[in-house]
């Protein structure tokens, strides 16, 4: 006997993802910041951040879509993104 959620002839999607693992390099960019304190707007230095760039159409195999909210649990040397 078939269970609640079983449905003949309906086929469950299937994502086929080229790669499990992708391998990018952190970079960095430039932010700046105004040493006179919030609200100023006077010469501001420039300071180097971490910056990663991810593209590809593997993002959207995996569920990312253009547009898509994306969420980021940090934790010590990882970062976990889920679509919301």
């Amino acid at each position: 006997m078939a269970d609640d959620n079983h449905r003949p002839g309906v086929a469950s999607p299937t994502i086929k993802l080229p790669k499990w693992e992708r391998h990018v390099t952190v970079s960095y960019t430039f932010r700046s910041y105004d040493k006179s304190g919030p609200g100023a707007y006077k010469q501001a230095g420039d300071y180097k951040v971490p910056w990663i760039r991810l593209s590809g159409r593997w993002l959207e195999a995996a569920g990312f879509s253009i547009q898509a909210r994306v969420r980021i649990r940090i934790m010590a040397g990882c970062l976990v993104l889920t679509t919301d």
